[in-house]
């Protein structure tokens, strides 16, 4: 079964959107339920994944290549 993740986006992807988060390494579906102040499409980040340990989040890290796909959008 694979694990579905929680994801902080930009307020133009709505809560509750599917995101399918590829090309870093392995493929991460994830869920927006969260914003954030410093992620947005002209800001440094574009989303920011929550790490469930430490381990996971140094295996990640910060990715440049990331590539988005909506899988489908919020409420």
């Amino acid at each position: 079964m694979k694990k579905i993740r929680i994801i902080a986006a930009d307020s133009s992807l709505p809560f509750g959107t599917i995101i399918k988060i590829s090309n870093i390494g392995e493929e991460i579906t994830a869920i927006v339920l969260d914003r954030g102040g410093a992620i947005g499409f002209n800001n440094f980040s574009q989303a920011d994944l929550l790490c469930e340990n430490l381990s996971f989040s140094y295996k990640f890290g910060k990715k440049n290549n990331a590539k988005f796909e909506v899988l489908r959008y919020g409420f």
